[in-house]
């Protein structure tokens, strides 16, 4: 980022674009990371948002870069909720295997088992009926996150905040939309010579049930 802040501030159109292009090659690099819900990627979509939101207020970009700039905000936005999917499965998935731990030393995930902790059920037998125990806690906590029975002490601690994961969904949402407006904005000043009065076929908000606002 602090590359493309520096040859915008020398006025080097062609450095600012080919530091843009390095975050997109970034994105492509994690693409197999993403598809396997390693990760959702909060930290490299606001990057991206606010290298283009750089981009937009330099005034360097044409008018076909500008409306390939909105094509791009709206895939990313798409391919968010199908990250987030993989990243919630994937938490699930390790946390799960987790609580197997204790309750029949499953390292099947994990390769060779030098130390099996399944034998240590016949010297605390407590330890795998509370593996088990918070195992099914787990699964009831991943089956219905608005659960408003309080979670046992390890499921709490390992599963997946549904409410945060949920929030930062939304926060990337807005940020995208608000961006794609602010795009057909641009665009219209430069067709018009002035800001558009007010603007039709707003995308939805995502914090409520209606439109975002233009004002």
């Amino acid at each position: 980022l602090w590359r493309l802040y520096f040859a915008l501030a020398d006025g080097n159109r062609e450095e600012a674009l080919a530091a843009y292009r390095s975050l997109r090659l970034t994105e492509k690099f994690l693409q197999r990371e993403l598809q396997t819900g390693a990760f959702f990627p909060v930290d490299l979509v606001e990057l991206r948002l606010a290298s283009s939101r750089m981009l937009l207020a330099s005034g360097i970009l044409t008018d076909g870069e500008l409306k390939c700039l909105a094509t791009e905000m709206e895939e990313m936005e798409l391919a968010l909720e199908s990250q987030l999917e993989r990243f919630r499965y994937s938490q699930a998935v390790c946390a799960l295997e987790f609580c197997d731990l204790f309750a029949d030393g499953n390292f099947s995930a994990y390769g060779s088992n030098p130390f099996p902790l399944n034998a240590t059920r016949f010297l605390l037998p407590q330890l795998r009926w509370y593996g088990l125990r918070e195992k099914a806690d787990l699964a009831r906590l991943l089956l219905n996150p608005e659960s408003q029975s309080p979670p046992l002490f390890l499921s709490g601690a390992i599963a997946p905040d549904d409410r945060i994961l949920s929030h930062s969904l939304r926060k990337l949402q807005a940020h995208c939309r608000a961006l794609r407006v602010m795009l057909r904005v641009e665009l219209s000043r430069r067709r018009y010579g002035s800001l558009p009065e007010t603007l039709s076929h707003l995308p939805p908000d995502p914090y409520g049930s209606g439109t975002m606002e233009y004002k």
